[in-house]
């Protein structure tokens, strides 16, 4: 296995990515088209089609086109710069493939760089070229690839600042990715708040330098992301940053807690909090899209605050969800034709063997087989996570360990809520399987050692 060179590793691994993305690919061209769409794809195909053909930001299928502040805008003109030369879904998607094989390099190469050895690059290249919901999610016509590839590469510069000859430029890089990831999907807004907290801490010993680099990553990051700002104010009148958060923490999060509270549906809860949402906002909802995303916030909040225990439970069953959950209507998408999406986790089904029993009834065998495959995996790679803590631990790699776990534990704060699923943990999948291939490597080594004699 080690006779090989990394180059031709890389190239092993990106040729065996790229290939099982192009058979799905191919499948669906040709098998059926509209599983490269799902509901949200079509907001982002609107909004890059007006930006193509009048340069308006709006998803209005016709006039009058209606200003939109709830999409930010990478994603869309990324789109667009396909249409603006006539070409269209497949050649994105096609671009998409190659975004997330190269992903796929990247960690692997880090690993090497980071380990200095073959084992945890190639189990890392391997286990990402084979995983599923990367494989499936590449050949949707959505933001998730890309954003995958911005924030990991935005990532691997940060932990790699040691191999530049001027570190500040490696903050400065990494600054760029980061603000185009959340030009991508703002899910990771606050994001760089907490990793520039652990530049800072790098060390003792030089804190003044480490200041500065903090500095210059975060100041870098907001000119990136500042230019939406000053866009969203010449549209609305006000200095905010486009985001779904507080419809979410509404919507989602404070209707669990109400639903548990109340003993209600979840699809019946939902309709009651957004109902007394409108009723009793002083003001035109649609017309006060920014205020009102405000005061849910608020009437979410008191929601929260009023039944925290509940509330904490539940973010702790989402969490593990958000870990743990397979893939499986994505993938019933794709190979079944059907354009609705119907997710794992149904709220209103509270018993998760209720939940596992309605889907084992409709599932076929291919999808109860990847959904195996997928939960086994996560199983396994979860396990090599805690000895890849403690590989880092042994090896004083304390930068790298604080960056993996302050992304992760971000992400499962922030996204872990009924609405969350296996799309929501793709994103910091390459950074799961990074630590979790240096904790198997890890234990190879350790194996190793303890079959030599004496």
């Amino acid at each position: 296995m080690h006779r090989w060179s990394i180059t031709k590793w890389l190239f092993l691994i990106f040729l065996l990515s790229l290939t099982l993305r192009l058979l799905l690919f191919f499948f669906l061209l040709y098998g059926n088209p509209q599983g490269f769409y799902l509901d949200d794809s079509s907001q982002y195909w609107y909004l890059a089609k007006n930006l193509a053909e009048s340069g308006i930001y709006s998803f209005s299928a016709e006039e009058p086109f209606w200003l939109n502040t709830t999409r930010t805008p990478l994603y869309p003109l990324f789109i667009a710069g396909f249409m603006s030369v006539g070409l269209g879904t497949a050649t994105v998607v096609l671009l998409q493939l190659l975004l997330s094989s190269l992903t796929v390099v990247l960690v692997a190469y880090l690993l090497f760089k980071i380990s200095g050895g073959l084992a945890a690059a190639i189990i890392a290249g391997f286990v990402l070229a084979l995983d599923i919901y990367s494989i499936s999610f590449a050949n949707f016509l959505m933001a998730e690839t890309l954003f995958t590839f911005l924030l990991t590469a935005s990532i691997a510069l940060l932990v790699s600042y040691k191999d530049f000859k001027r570190p500040v430029r490696a903050f400065v890089y990494s600054a760029v990715l980061m603000g185009l990831a959340i030009l991508c999907k703002p899910i990771v807004l606050y994001l760089p708040l907490l990793l520039g907290l652990a530049i800072i801490l790098i060390s003792y010993k030089n804190f003044k330098t480490n200041l500065l680099h903090a500095g210059v990553f975060l100041v870098v990051c907001l000119l990136v992301i500042a230019p939406w700002f000053i866009r969203n104010n010449v549209v609305t009148g006000k200095f905010y940053f486009t985001t779904l958060g507080s419809q979410n923490l509404y919507l989602y999060r404070a209707t669990d807690v109400y639903s548990r509270v109340n003993n209600l549906p979840f699809a019946e809860a939902q309709n009651i909090l957004l109902k007394e949402a409108i009723d009793s906002f002083p003001g035109d909802h649609e017309d006060q899209p920014i205020e009102f995303n405000i005061y849910m916030r608020k009437q979410a909040l008191d929601i929260i605050k009023a039944h925290p225990l509940t509330y904490l439970r539940n973010k702790t069953k989402y969490a593990a969800f958000l870990m743990f959950k397979p893939s499986a209507s994505y993938l019933e998408v794709q190979m079944k034709s059907r354009f609705k999406y119907y997710p794992i986790l149904y709220p209103d089904l509270s018993d998760i063997q209720e939940i596992w029993r309605f889907k084992l009834q409709n599932w076929d065998r291919t999808t109860l087989a990847l959904v195996l495959y997928q939960f086994l995996m996560l199983i396994l790679i979860w396990f090599g996570f805690i000895f890849g803590i403690i590989y880092l631990l042994r090896t004083k790699k304390y930068f790298l360990l604080v960056i993996v776990l302050l992304t992760i534990g971000y992400f499962l704060v922030i996204a872990g809520g009924p609405e969350a699923d296996a799309r929501i943990r793709m994103p910091f999948m390459p950074i799961i399987v990074l630590m979790s291939s240096l904790g198997a490597a890890y234990l190879l080594k350790l194996r190793r050692s303890s079959k030599k004699p004496g």
